[in-house]
């Protein structure tokens, strides 16, 4: 748990080292235009991979994010976890401010998976905070596979990201895995024994509120 309350810690020293001369800021133009934008693996400084370095997390993807979206959507990225024979299902949700269109000035994200005994610590970081949460795994895992992007891509809405995973065996060995298209999610992580999946995708806010509602 103490190694948990660090690897926060770090993260919001490290986010904040990023945001200086970076900001993620309103425009308040009272127009609404079209969401998209473009996500970058994120090139830390000496110093941000020194802090990344303390953090001591297991599995880890750092990425900027630029563009603009328009009034009424927001950004949401969510962790999914899938298992065996059974539908995914969604372990931590983060939603972007509401409000009129925003710009996104390159700001540094993340998603974070830390392994311990009892718990899984599962974190999505930004440049104004983070969501956290955790998760228990199967007892039985033996290996693990980690995925993540390594190329720019561009997220619009109604079409979601997939940008990391991280896939549990309790086989010796895993096969398959990569991304070929961000857009669409390998089926070998589809039929793992157990996967952490890491998603982001552009949504009006008004539908959130209706599939809430539906629940």
């Amino acid at each position: 748990m103490n190694r948990f309350i660090i690897m926060i810690g770090v993260m919001l020293l490290l986010a904040a080292c990023t945001s200086e001369g970076k900001s993620e800021a309103e425009e308040g133009t009272g127009q609404d235009k079209s969401s998209s934008l473009v996500i970058k693996p994120a090139e830390l400084t000496e110093r941000e991979e020194s802090l990344v370095t303390q953090m001591g997390v297991d599995y880890k993807t750092f990425y900027t994010v630029s563009g603009k979206l328009g009034k009424g959507d927001v950004v949401v990225s969510s962790i999914l976890v899938y298992e065996a024979n059974e539908e995914p299902k969604e372990k931590i949700v983060s939603i972007s401010r509401t409000g009129d269109a925003k710009e996104f000035d390159g700001g540094l994200h993340s998603f974070q998976v830390l392994l311990e005994e009892k718990e899984t610590y599962l974190t999505l970081g930004n440049p104004n905070g983070y969501a956290r949460g955790t998760t228990t795994m199967p007892k039985d895992l033996r290996g693990y596979r980690f995925d993540s992007f390594e190329e720019d891509v561009t997220v619009t809405k109604g079409t979601p990201l997939y940008l990391s995973y991280l896939i549990g065996t309790s086989q010796n060995q895993l096969t398959g895995g990569g991304f070929v298209d961000q857009t669409v999610l390998p089926e070998s992580v589809k039929e793992a024994e157990y996967a952490l999946v890491f998603k982001v995708e552009i949504r009006e806010e008004s539908e959130l509120y209706k599939d809430k509602e539906e629940e």
